[in-house]
């Protein structure tokens, strides 16, 4: 006797544990094969998940459904509701609204730092320092070169630093301002003072 046989026994009580089946021969049926001990008649796991899944996803859509109908009754507004919305739409409307500046306003911002460093790292462009004297700016740069396109460009060599610098009309080096880029010459204003660079 097995242990599933042993423990069906005790749950129905049929008799002793202790008492083993004998085997009936399978040509004959006896009176003892057709009282066996059938399989337990319990619930049925997946049929009862199933039917409860099946109740659950029925609930929840006439749940969603009756919700929906009720949202957009709700939705309606009565005449004084949508009176009032009305009038305060364009408030509401101008205090969103951006206010567009141009270019310009900007421009001076973005021209002061490198936009290609992180905002904690330091420019490698020298600044310079504030009482700088014509000949001390013309003794620290040289006109490397001048490429002449749309926007023409002046190559100038930091003797100090051995950096190169590409800058355009109007751009700042240390405290002098390019004024002029040509084919011959480049222009800089240093405090009021024009130093001119030739290659």
């Amino acid at each position: 006797m097995t242990a599933e046989e042993k423990l069906l026994r005790l749950i129905r009580k049929k008799g002793p544990p202790s008492e083993p089946k004998k085997p009936a021969a399978p040509s004959s049926p006896s009176k003892e094969n057709s009282q066996e001990p059938r399989e337990p008649m319990g619930i049925d796991v997946l049929r009862w998940a199933n039917q409860f899944l099946v109740v659950l996803c029925l609930g929840i859509t006439i749940y969603l459904v009756a919700d929906h109908f009720k949202e957009e009754k709700q939705n309606v507004l009565i005449p004084e509701e949508r009176k009032r919305v009305e009038e305060a739409l364009p408030q509401i409307i101008e205090r969103a609204r951006i206010e567009v500046k141009p270019f310009e306003v900007y421009k001076d911002t973005i021209s002061q730092r490198d936009v290609f460093l992180a905002p904690w790292e330091k420019s490698e462009i020298p600044t310079g320092g504030v009482g700088e004297s014509a000949q001390e700016f013309k003794r620290q740069y040289k006109l490397v070169g001048i490429v002449m396109d749309q926007q023409p460009k002046a190559i100038l060599e930091d003797s100090k630093t051995q950096i190169s610098l590409f800058v355009i009309r109007g751009e700042k080096i240390g405290e002098g301002v390019v004024e002029e880029i040509q084919e011959g010459k480049v222009v800089v204003s240093l405090g009021g003072e024009k130093i001119e660079f030739t290659p």
